[in-house]
């Protein structure tokens, strides 16, 4: 239900809005990160979940589904016609049994003024580069149509992060806050917390997807070692796409944030795109949350700042990382998120 802060509706996938076909799997719990919602997935050809707005009115939709090395493709139906085919909703990420559970994957825009229902068919095909065929869905976000696609919410930024940072109690969540509000108490600041694991991999395809559906107003991006270069991975060229569709397509700031150190990783696998962040960060001067110099100081280690697993910030990482995201984004001459409080 819309209100004044979110004016946009949202139907997760376990709400009555929603029926299944028999060979679906629902009450999946999504674990990742904040968005707490259940998701559903399907791998046989022919298999249906269909959405019904109800009394619901609107014109432009974001489906946010399930991505992985192994899903598959999808067909689109809106009111009983074939809206959009053979949907990829392969993403890489690191590791064949990662995934993100609500991926901003599908944008319907432009329908007529009225209320709709969405079927979303699973066609049991792997695109060509999946190793599987499943399909999911999380939840649908239905744009209030006196409010237009693309407006965007004032004081809105956007975190695309890993576990590091998006997780109850962080570095964000937590510690970031905190230094924010007794720097400016009072202050009107929104954060959102957007699919994990970042965007480095060709999940940046669908960032405007996420843009729209969050309205968001400006974007703070930590990749992760997750999103450290393979194969098919340009990270420089993933980074500056994503700097391009924020500042010349929705004239909204982003900022940098650096990698730090992994257990178990080659140095030069962090360090080669720390240097292409710094470099962009440069290029486009952007703010930049260098954390790994502040909070690591570019050294693995299994005690403080880190968890024992070498890779989490504990307590002490959290404090020095919302130290260097606060000074970085906030307090520095020139930062356009500043005015953000």
């Amino acid at each position: 239900m819309a209100d004044l802060i979110f004016p946009d509706y949202r139907a997760n996938s376990d709400g009555n809005e929603w029926s299944y076909s028999t060979g679906w799997t629902t009450g999946q719990a999504d674990n990742s990160g904040h968005n707490g919602a259940k998701y559903a997935t399907a791998t046989a050809a022919g298999e249906t979940a269909t959405f019904d707005s109800g009394a619901i009115v609107f014109t432009d939709a974001v489906i946010h589904m399930f991505a992985s090395q192994f899903a598959g493709l999808v067909d689109i139906y809106v009111d009983g016609t074939l809206k959009l085919i053979d949907v990829d909703c392969y993403v890489y990420i690191d590791g064949q049994t990662n995934s993100m559970k609500n991926a901003a994957i599908v944008c319907l825009s432009g329908l007529p003024r009225t209320k709709h229902v969405i079927k979303v068919v699973c066609k049991g095909i792997s695109g060509s580069k999946s190793s599987g065929t499943t399909i999911g869905v999380n939840w649908i976000t239905m744009l209030d149509p006196d409010m237009p696609a693309g407006e965007k919410l004032p004081n809105t930024i956007a975190f695309y992060m890993d576990s590091n940072g998006d997780r109850q109690g962080g570095w964000v969540d937590k510690q970031g806050k905190r230094l924010i509000a007794n720097y400016k108490p009072n202050n009107k600041l929104r954060i959102e917390y957007v699919t994990r694991p970042s965007i480095s991999s060709d999940y940046v395809r669908f960032m405007r997807n996420e843009i729209i559906s969050r309205r968001i107003a400006g974007i703070v991006w930590m990749m992760n070692t997750n999103d450290l270069p393979r194969p098919e991975i340009n990270s420089k060229a993933n980074i500056e796409k994503a700097i391009k569709i924020c500042i010349e397509e929705f004239k909204i700031p982003i900022a940098l944030c650096t990698i730090l150190p992994r257990n178990g990783l080659n140095a030069f696998s962090w360090n080669k795109v720390n240097g292409q962040i710094r470099e962009l960060a440069m290029k486009y001067n952007l703010p930049l949350i260098d954390i790994n110099t502040t909070v690591a100081n570019n050294t693995v280690s299994t005690v403080t700042p880190f968890q024992s697993d070498g890779i989490h910030l504990d307590a002490v990482g959290d404090n020095l990382a919302a130290h260097t995201m606060v000074d970085a984004l906030f307090l520095s001459s020139g930062s356009p998120f500043a005015k953000f409080l």
